[in-house]
């Protein structure tokens, strides 16, 4: 089997500092690693994919540690298209989700634009100290930014339950404005795995009961002045 060349590259960040930015570095490393054979499989074990390898592909097939930091590039689909594709991935939607994804306002990130992000871990503050509160301040001082709302279904396709199992995190907020959910308070969305597969459900520090884990995961734009496009 033999791959056209990609021409959409999210760059892929390795634990030890490496990153591959282009095509070219990304089928070097595969094939100096001997992981063509590993990428043939999995690609043959999805009756969807028609030849051309996805970034969720190539990265379980070198099976690296993700850092909490990567990018990535919506493609051009319509919000009904990226929701629909991911229910046939076997992705689930908690209560309100679909509602507050197909309205509009949602609609509003930009095809082709490079979304650098970055992830920081709960295992980075105290039990006492994993607030919203020191969490925004943490971002703030590190200059990141609010993602927009509709990068989650992006989010949630390249990001699968592995990638978030390897980078340490269980739940991953998308740390976007907060919006008002079918329980009566302001959340977010979040990006979860499960026994039962893929989730994106909302939540926030304010549902009663309900405390952020060091298995959580808090995601912002990386550096949102430099939006670039590929």
């Amino acid at each position: 089997m033999s791959f056209p060349m990609i021409t959409r590259v999210t760059p892929i960040y390795l634990r030890d500092g490496t990153v591959l930015s282009t095509a070219v570095e990304i089928v070097e490393y595969i094939q100096q690693n001997g992981l063509w054979d590993k990428l043939v499989g999995i690609m043959e074990g999805r009756a969807d994919v028609v030849m051309i390898p996805t970034i969720a592909m190539v990265a379980a097939a070198i099976e690296d540690p993700l850092t909490p930091h990567f990018s990535v590039i919506p493609f051009p689909q319509t919000m009904q298209m990226i929701l629909r594709d991911l229910a046939q991935d076997g992705c689930q939607f908690g209560r309100g989700v679909e509602g507050i994804l197909r309205d509009p306002m949602a609609d509003n990130v930009t095809s082709g634009l490079v979304y650098e992000c970055s992830i920081l871990l709960g295992s980075e503050f105290s039990d006492t100290d994993r607030t919203l509160e020191t969490i925004d301040r943490t971002a703030i001082e590190r200059g990141y930014g609010e993602p927009p709302i509709g990068l989650v279904p992006f989010l949630r396709q390249y990001l699968t339950d592995d990638m978030l199992c390897r980078i340490g995190v269980d739940t991953l907020l998308v740390m976007h404005a907060p919006v008002c959910g079918d329980f009566g308070c302001f959340c977010r969305m979040a990006l979860q795995r499960e026994s039962d597969g893929p989730w994106i459900i909302l939540d926030g520090d304010d549902f009663p009961g309900v405390g952020w884990t060091r298995r959580d995961g808090f995601l912002y734009l990386h550096n949102p002045s430099a939006l670039s496009t590929m």
